[in-house]
């Protein structure tokens, strides 16, 4: 099974001991982008543009916002 979660279902909270390191920021205007790693994947989390970044943050989700795929055929699990 293979877990996915869409970048603005992601809160971020700064925390220097935080499980995503920040690679680098993309700037969207009115939101950025943070992109980092998460257990060794590539991951992508939305903020408002205004909202504090670190080098490490602290990833929160709800588990109502997770999406469940078949990790050969790609189709999502309802």
């Amino acid at each position: 099974m293979t877990a996915g979660l869409r970048p603005e279902a992601l809160r971020l909270l700064p925390d220097p001991g935080g499980a995503f390191p920040l690679d680098y920021v993309e700037e969207l205007g009115g939101a950025r982008l943070l992109h980092g790693r998460i257990g060794g994947q590539a991951a992508v989390a939305q903020t408002a543009a205004e909202a504090p970044v670190a080098d490490r943050m602290a990833l929160v989700a709800d588990l109502a916002d997770l999406h469940l795929f078949d990790p050969v055929s790609g189709r999502r699990l309802d």
